[in-house]
Protein backbone atom coordinates (compact mmCIF):
# COMPACT_ATOMS: atom_id res chain seq x y z
CA UNK A 1 0.00 0.00 0.00
CA UNK A 2 1.41 3.30 -0.99
CA UNK A 3 2.02 5.67 1.77
CA UNK A 4 0.46 9.50 1.70
CA UNK A 5 3.10 12.02 1.03
CA UNK A 6 3.38 14.67 3.68
CA UNK A 7 2.61 16.96 0.42
CA UNK A 8 -0.62 15.03 0.10
CA UNK A 9 -4.22 16.11 1.01
CA UNK A 10 -3.68 14.44 4.44
CA UNK A 11 -0.16 15.83 5.16
CA UNK A 12 -1.16 19.47 3.94
CA UNK A 13 -4.19 19.45 6.88
CA UNK A 14 -1.43 18.06 8.91
CA UNK A 15 1.35 21.05 8.50
CA UNK A 16 -1.66 23.29 7.96
CA UNK A 17 -2.49 22.59 11.54
CA UNK A 18 0.84 22.60 12.65
CA UNK A 19 1.42 25.94 11.34
CA UNK A 20 -1.65 27.54 12.91
CA UNK A 21 -0.33 26.09 16.49
CA UNK A 22 2.94 27.81 15.95
CA UNK A 23 1.41 31.27 15.13
CA UNK A 24 -0.70 30.84 17.94
CA UNK A 25 1.80 30.64 20.49
CA UNK A 26 3.80 33.18 18.88
CA UNK A 27 0.70 35.67 19.09
CA UNK A 28 0.80 34.55 22.78
CA UNK A 29 4.29 35.23 23.29
CA UNK A 30 3.56 38.80 21.55
CA UNK A 31 0.69 39.46 24.32
CA UNK A 32 3.31 38.81 26.84
CA UNK A 33 6.33 40.23 25.41
CA UNK A 34 6.06 43.51 27.07
CA UNK A 35 6.71 42.12 30.74
CA UNK A 36 9.46 40.92 29.76
CA UNK A 37 11.05 43.83 27.95
CA UNK A 38 10.04 46.75 30.42
CA UNK A 39 13.81 48.59 29.26
CA UNK A 40 13.45 51.69 32.02
CA UNK A 41 15.97 54.13 32.01
CA UNK A 42 15.31 56.14 34.99
CA UNK A 43 18.02 57.80 36.71
CA UNK A 44 18.72 55.89 39.71
CA UNK A 45 18.19 52.29 40.35
CA UNK A 46 14.47 51.21 42.12
CA UNK A 47 12.46 53.44 40.97
CA UNK A 48 9.21 52.30 39.88
CA UNK A 49 8.89 52.54 36.68
CA UNK A 50 5.94 50.09 35.01
CA UNK A 51 2.86 48.42 36.16
CA UNK A 52 1.65 45.73 34.03
CA UNK A 53 -2.14 45.46 35.06
CA UNK A 54 -4.14 42.02 34.62
CA UNK A 55 -8.09 41.30 34.94
CA UNK A 56 -9.11 37.37 34.62
CA UNK A 57 -5.60 36.79 34.17
CA UNK A 58 -5.73 38.74 30.74
CA UNK A 59 -3.81 41.89 30.31
CA UNK A 60 -6.11 45.12 30.17
CA UNK A 61 -3.44 47.91 30.11
CA UNK A 62 -0.16 49.23 31.64
CA UNK A 63 0.85 52.49 33.64
CA UNK A 64 4.36 54.55 32.45
CA UNK A 65 5.50 56.76 35.10
CA UNK A 66 7.92 59.63 35.16
CA UNK A 67 9.87 61.86 37.46
CA UNK A 68 11.50 65.23 37.64
CA UNK A 69 14.64 66.46 38.39
CA UNK A 70 13.65 66.27 42.15
CA UNK A 71 12.67 62.77 41.46
CA UNK A 72 9.44 63.24 42.60
CA UNK A 73 6.90 61.04 40.36
CA UNK A 74 5.35 63.97 37.80
CA UNK A 75 3.39 61.88 35.76
CA UNK A 76 1.56 58.71 34.93
CA UNK A 77 0.29 57.51 31.42
CA UNK A 78 -2.31 54.89 31.75
CA UNK A 79 -1.82 53.19 28.46
CA UNK A 80 -4.45 50.08 26.59
CA UNK A 81 -2.87 47.19 25.10
CA UNK A 82 -1.82 48.52 21.88
CA UNK A 83 0.00 51.62 23.80
CA UNK A 84 -2.79 54.20 23.48
CA UNK A 85 -2.92 56.74 26.30
CA UNK A 86 -6.42 56.39 27.60
CA UNK A 87 -5.43 58.60 31.31
CA UNK A 88 -3.28 60.96 32.51
CA UNK A 89 -2.13 61.46 35.98
CA UNK A 90 -0.05 64.54 37.13
CA UNK A 91 1.26 66.18 39.98
CA UNK A 92 2.27 69.14 41.01
CA UNK A 93 4.52 69.91 44.36
CA UNK A 94 5.14 72.26 47.03
CA UNK A 95 8.09 73.85 48.34
CA UNK A 96 8.58 71.66 51.07
CA UNK A 97 7.72 68.54 48.89
CA UNK A 98 4.17 67.70 49.28
CA UNK A 99 1.87 66.92 47.04
CA UNK A 100 -0.38 70.52 46.23
CA UNK A 101 -2.36 69.35 43.17
CA UNK A 102 -3.05 66.12 41.04
CA UNK A 103 -4.42 66.19 37.57
CA UNK A 104 -6.44 63.56 35.81
CA UNK A 105 -6.98 64.11 32.28
CA UNK A 106 -9.19 60.98 30.69
CA UNK A 107 -9.13 60.67 26.96
CA UNK A 108 -12.63 58.95 26.42
CA UNK A 109 -15.08 60.00 27.57
CA UNK A 110 -12.74 63.71 27.79
CA UNK A 111 -13.15 64.52 31.36
CA UNK A 112 -10.37 66.61 33.18
CA UNK A 113 -10.30 66.55 36.70
CA UNK A 114 -8.03 68.45 39.62
CA UNK A 115 -7.40 68.14 43.22
CA UNK A 116 -5.83 70.71 45.70
CA UNK A 117 -4.19 69.78 48.58
CA UNK A 118 -3.57 72.54 51.38
CA UNK A 119 -1.21 72.35 54.60
CA UNK A 120 -1.21 73.21 58.16
CA UNK A 121 1.96 75.04 59.43
CA UNK A 122 2.74 71.55 60.52
CA UNK A 123 2.74 70.01 57.51
CA UNK A 124 -0.21 68.07 57.79
CA UNK A 125 -3.04 67.81 55.56
CA UNK A 126 -5.23 70.53 56.13
CA UNK A 127 -7.67 70.87 53.34
CA UNK A 128 -8.21 68.99 49.71
CA UNK A 129 -11.08 70.34 46.95
CA UNK A 130 -11.68 68.07 43.96
CA UNK A 131 -12.95 69.60 40.39
CA UNK A 132 -14.26 68.26 36.95
CA UNK A 133 -13.69 70.23 34.37
CA UNK A 134 -13.13 72.78 37.05
CA UNK A 135 -16.47 73.28 38.63
CA UNK A 136 -15.79 72.08 42.43
CA UNK A 137 -17.83 69.13 43.30
CA UNK A 138 -16.11 68.02 46.36
CA UNK A 139 -13.86 69.04 48.85
CA UNK A 140 -13.18 68.14 51.84
CA UNK A 141 -11.34 69.99 55.50
CA UNK A 142 -9.02 67.82 58.12
CA UNK A 143 -9.17 68.71 61.73
CA UNK A 144 -6.67 67.55 64.09
CA UNK A 145 -6.43 67.20 68.25
CA UNK A 146 -3.59 68.93 70.33
CA UNK A 147 -1.33 65.66 69.74
CA UNK A 148 -1.81 66.34 65.56
CA UNK A 149 -3.70 63.16 65.52
CA UNK A 150 -6.66 63.34 63.02
CA UNK A 151 -10.01 64.21 64.53
CA UNK A 152 -12.38 64.86 62.23
CA UNK A 153 -12.82 65.31 58.47
CA UNK A 154 -16.25 67.15 57.38
CA UNK A 155 -16.78 66.28 53.67
CA UNK A 156 -18.66 69.19 51.13
CA UNK A 157 -20.82 68.41 48.00
CA UNK A 158 -21.08 71.32 45.86
CA UNK A 159 -19.95 73.52 48.87
CA UNK A 160 -23.01 71.68 51.02
CA UNK A 161 -21.99 69.50 54.17
CA UNK A 162 -22.15 66.03 53.06
CA UNK A 163 -21.28 63.62 55.63
CA UNK A 164 -18.85 63.69 58.40
CA UNK A 165 -15.74 61.56 59.75
CA UNK A 166 -14.50 61.32 63.59
CA UNK A 167 -11.72 59.40 64.85
CA UNK A 168 -11.10 57.85 68.26
CA UNK A 169 -7.47 56.73 69.84
CA UNK A 170 -6.86 54.62 72.64
CA UNK A 171 -4.31 55.33 75.55
CA UNK A 172 -1.43 54.39 73.48
CA UNK A 173 -2.41 56.62 70.30
CA UNK A 174 -3.73 54.06 68.24
CA UNK A 175 -6.73 54.37 66.32
CA UNK A 176 -9.66 52.98 68.49
CA UNK A 177 -12.84 54.24 66.13
CA UNK A 178 -13.91 55.40 62.86
CA UNK A 179 -17.56 56.94 62.92
CA UNK A 180 -19.46 57.82 59.68
CA UNK A 181 -21.82 60.36 59.86
CA UNK A 182 -24.50 61.97 57.14
CA UNK A 183 -25.35 65.62 57.09
CA UNK A 184 -27.71 65.68 59.26
CA UNK A 185 -25.43 64.69 62.12
CA UNK A 186 -27.04 61.29 62.53
CA UNK A 187 -24.62 58.27 62.78
CA UNK A 188 -24.51 56.36 59.57
CA UNK A 189 -21.91 53.72 60.45
CA UNK A 190 -19.00 52.89 62.35
CA UNK A 191 -15.71 50.67 62.51
CA UNK A 192 -13.62 49.45 65.67
CA UNK A 193 -10.17 48.72 65.15
CA UNK A 194 -8.77 46.42 66.63
CA UNK A 195 -3.97 45.32 66.92
CA UNK A 196 -2.87 42.23 67.70
CA UNK A 197 0.63 41.13 67.43
CA UNK A 198 2.78 39.79 64.43
CA UNK A 199 1.66 43.23 63.16
CA UNK A 200 -2.00 42.04 62.58
CA UNK A 201 -4.73 45.22 62.38
CA UNK A 202 -8.47 43.86 62.56
CA UNK A 203 -11.46 46.31 61.88
CA UNK A 204 -15.04 45.34 62.65
CA UNK A 205 -17.68 46.82 60.90
CA UNK A 206 -21.04 47.97 62.18
CA UNK A 207 -24.24 49.62 61.09
CA UNK A 208 -26.21 52.68 63.20
CA UNK A 209 -28.10 49.84 65.02
CA UNK A 210 -24.69 48.25 66.33
CA UNK A 211 -25.16 45.30 63.79
CA UNK A 212 -22.16 43.60 62.84
CA UNK A 213 -21.69 43.47 59.20
CA UNK A 214 -18.17 42.05 58.53
CA UNK A 215 -14.80 42.75 59.15
CA UNK A 216 -11.46 43.59 57.47
CA UNK A 217 -8.22 42.08 58.20
CA UNK A 218 -4.49 44.09 57.23
CA UNK A 219 -1.02 42.30 58.07
CA UNK A 220 2.15 43.46 57.50
CA UNK A 221 5.67 42.02 58.12
CA UNK A 222 7.80 43.11 60.95
CA UNK A 223 9.17 45.94 58.89
CA UNK A 224 5.70 47.58 58.24
CA UNK A 225 4.97 46.07 54.95
CA UNK A 226 1.86 45.13 54.21
CA UNK A 227 1.36 41.49 53.15
CA UNK A 228 -2.46 41.16 52.63
CA UNK A 229 -6.00 42.64 52.96
CA UNK A 230 -8.53 40.59 53.19
CA UNK A 231 -12.46 41.57 53.66
CA UNK A 232 -15.17 39.04 55.48
CA UNK A 233 -18.94 39.40 55.42
CA UNK A 234 -21.48 39.56 58.08
CA UNK A 235 -21.30 35.52 58.10
CA UNK A 236 -17.51 35.80 57.98
CA UNK A 237 -17.08 34.32 55.30
CA UNK A 238 -14.41 36.01 52.66
CA UNK A 239 -15.41 38.03 50.08
CA UNK A 240 -11.93 39.12 48.64
CA UNK A 241 -8.34 39.00 49.61
CA UNK A 242 -5.02 41.14 48.48
CA UNK A 243 -1.67 39.63 48.64
CA UNK A 244 1.33 41.35 48.23
CA UNK A 245 4.82 40.23 47.10
CA UNK A 246 8.46 42.03 47.21
CA UNK A 247 11.97 41.41 46.21
CA UNK A 248 14.57 42.96 47.62
CA UNK A 249 11.95 45.24 49.79
CA UNK A 250 10.34 46.08 46.47
CA UNK A 251 6.57 45.40 45.62
CA UNK A 252 6.65 43.37 42.66
CA UNK A 253 3.49 42.00 42.30
CA UNK A 254 -0.25 42.30 44.02
CA UNK A 255 -2.82 40.19 43.66
CA UNK A 256 -6.20 39.84 44.27
CA UNK A 257 -8.76 36.72 44.49
CA UNK A 258 -12.08 36.57 45.18
CA UNK A 259 -14.08 34.43 47.76
CA UNK A 260 -13.29 31.22 46.24
CA UNK A 261 -9.89 31.61 45.58
CA UNK A 262 -10.26 32.29 42.05
CA UNK A 263 -7.28 35.20 40.58
CA UNK A 264 -9.68 38.50 39.55
CA UNK A 265 -7.02 40.67 38.96
CA UNK A 266 -3.55 40.98 39.04
CA UNK A 267 -0.86 43.97 38.92
CA UNK A 268 3.03 43.13 38.00
CA UNK A 269 5.44 46.32 38.94
CA UNK A 270 8.86 47.20 37.05
CA UNK A 271 11.63 49.32 38.58
CA UNK A 272 14.86 50.89 36.67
Amino acid sequence: MHKPSIHGKYGMMKLYKCLLLLITIFLISCEKDPLINCNCTLPYKDMLCKTYLFENDKCVGYIDYSYNTQLQKETEDYLSVKGKVEKTISYTYNSLGFISEKKVNTISPAKTERISYTYNTSGKLEKLEQLENEVLIKSKTFLYNDSSKLQQIKIYSNGVIDSLISFEYDCDGKLWRESFFNKDSSLSSYQIHQFYFNDIESVNLFNANDVYLGYNLWVHDSGGKIISYAEYNQTNDLVNKTTYTYENNLLVKETTIDGFGKVISYNVYFYS
